[in-house]
C-alpha cells in the first residue's frame, strides 16, 4: 500500500513523496504507480480521504521532456531595487 506524504517534489518527470506520515489530519499526497512505473499519479487527500488528482501520467507524461523539448522553458531572474529593475533570461 502507498503512503501518504506531507509534501512532493520532482525528480526525472516523477513525484517523490517527502515526510512520509501515518497521521491522517490535514492534506496529504499519495503516490500510486504500478510496478512497473509505467503509469503514476499524484492524489490529493483530506483528512485522509481522496479528494482529487493532481497529476496522471496518463494524460500528461513529464518523463517524456527532454532538454530538446524543454527549449521555450527559460529561468528568469530578477533583481529589484529602490531605482530600477533587472530581468535577465537564461536557457
Amino acid at each position: 500500500m502507498t503512503k501518504q506524504c506531507r509534501d512532493y517534489f520532482w525528480k526525472d518527470g516523477i513525484p517523490c513523496g517527502v515526510r512520509p506520515t501515518e497521521d491522517l489530519r490535514g492534506i496529504a499526497c499519495k503516490i500510486p504507480m504500478d510496478p512497473y512505473r509505467k503509469r503514476i499519479s499524484l492524489e490529493k487527500h483530506k483528512e485522509g480521504h481522496f479528494d482529487s488528482v493532481i497529476y496522471d501520467s496518463a494524460l500528461l507524461n513529464f518523463r517524456h521532456l527532454t532538454v530538446e523539448e524543454q527549449t521555450a522553458w527559460h529561468e528568469i531572474a530578477l533583481q529589484e531595487l529602490p531605482e530600477k529593475a533587472t530581468i535577465r533570461m537564461t536557457g
